[in-house]
């Protein structure tokens, strides 16, 4: 296993990142690909669990013949490849999910099966041994199922086969509570400034404050790990968010926003299989 005195060495060189920070100081892959060399297996083993929602992604392109994205996760396109013809073992979820996949294909949509895929992985991810990676699951999960029902209360949806399974928290979203905060109550998710803030019809400033939130929650939770794998994995997450609003800010981005925003009101994020409670009750 890797040495403290190299861990500490690895972390005082990074530059300080901030939120606001204008230039990317390190570009996240090549971060990721400085952690896998110097890193033992088993811390390798936890950064891949930050890399396997791309890999989620690509998997189910290409078990529906698309193109894999240009970015990877844990796995090349080829890897993915031997994964789907069983010539090299998968993560544990993934065999799982492809072996209820070969099983039944034309049980399900191409986008109900990603919705089973991911909803494996986020269960898997709640038995790692390290605390802060599993937690931070937890965090982003949680993030995520209340967006989905903030924008399916909002826009009249019936969202709750589009949350993630994932605890109490998630139940209490489906069950169709009707308080302004669906009940909830949680110590380290802001329910109501989330809510609050999601009424906003900025988009970016919406995204922002997301962004934010996930920043101070990595901030609060390395606080105590000075030059740990924990301060590493926060550092590759923190690069992730502020590579998004790097490529906001140059033409592509620009041009993306546009017609991401162009759009919005008529391509709401929610499965097809979604349907509108006034159309389901006509």
């Amino acid at each position: 296993m890797i040495l403290a005195e190299q861990y500490y060495y690895l972390i005082a060189g990074l530059p300080n990142i901030e939120p606001d920070t204008d230039m990317l100081p390190i570009d996240q892959t090549a971060f990721k690909d400085v952690l896998l060399e110097q890193c033992s297996l088993q811390e390798a083993a936890l950064l891949n669990w930050l890399l396997y929602p791309l890999d989620n992604e690509n998997l189910v392109r290409m078990l529906y013949h698309k193109a894999a994205m240009v970015e990877t996760g844990a796995f090349t396109s080829s890897a993915l490849d031997n994964i789907i013809n069983k010539k090299v073992n998968p993560p544990h979820y993934m065999s799982t999910f492809l072996e209820a996949f070969w099983q039944d294909k034309e049980a399900h949509s191409e986008n109900e099966w990603k919705n089973k895929l991911t909803t494996l992985y986020y269960q898997a991810t709640q038995t790692l041994g390290n605390a802060f990676l599993r937690n931070w699951m937890e965090f982003e999960l949680k993030l995520k199922n209340l967006i989905v029902a903030i924008n399916g209360r909002k826009h009249n949806f019936l969202y709750t086969d589009a949350l993630i399974p994932g605890g109490e928290f998630t139940i209490q979203l489906a069950s169709g509570n009707k308080k302004t905060d669906f009940g909830l109550t949680d110590d380290e998710l802001p329910v109501k400034d989330v809510i609050k803030m999601m009424d906003n019809p900025n988009l970016l400033i919406k995204e922002k404050y997301l962004d934010d939130l996930r920043w101070r929650w990595l901030d609060e939770h390395t606080f105590f790990h000075y030059f740990t794998i924990e301060t590493l994995l926060a550092y590759y997450v923190k690069l992730g968010i502020l590579s998004r609003w790097h490529k906001l800010d140059s033409r592509w981005g620009r041009e993306h926003l546009h017609k991401m925003l162009k759009g919005f009101s008529q391509n709401l994020t929610f499965p097809k299989d979604v349907v509108k409670l006034s159309a389901q009750k006509n």
